[in-house]
C-alpha cells in the first residue's frame, strides 16, 4: 500500500472516531450525580440531580422567564418541564436500576 492510500485510511479512521461527539449538543453540558436515600427500613430510593452549565441555564431563563424577573416561578418551571424535558422520555432518559443480578 502506498503512503497516499495509507494516509487516506488513517484520516477516515480519525474522522469516524470523532463522529459521535459531532452528534452531541455542543452548547449543553450536564453534570449529574446519584445519591442513595435511606429511611428507617433501609434503601428508600435514589435522588438524581442534573446540573446544567451556565449557557444552558441562561437559555432556559431567556426562553421561559415570562415575567422577565431573572428567576423561574412555579408556572414557568412547569412550562420549562413541558417544553424542554417531557419529550426526553422518547430518548430513554430514564435510569434503570437492576437488582438480584447473579
Amino acid at each position: 500500500m502506498n503512503i497516499f492510500k495509507g494516509s487516506i485510511l488513517l484520516a477516515f479512521a480519525f474522522i469516524f472516531m470523532l463522529a459521535p461527539s459531532a452528534w452531541s449538543h455542543p452548547h449543553m453540558s450536564i453534570d449529574n450525580s446519584v445519591t442513595a436515600v435511606f429511611d428507617a427500613n433501609g434503601l428508600a430510593g435514589f435522588r438524581l440531580e442534573w446540573t446544567f452549565d451556565e449557557m444552558s441555564s441562561s437559555i432556559f431563563i431567556l426562553d421561559f422567564d415570562v415575567n422577565k424577573n431573572g428567576r423561574l416561578e412555579k408556572s414557568e418551571i412547569a412550562a420549562l418541564e413541558k417544553g424542554a424535558f417531557s419529550n426526553l422520555k422518547n430518548f430513554e432518559y430514564f435510569t434503570n436500576i437492576l437488582t438480584g443480578l447473579s
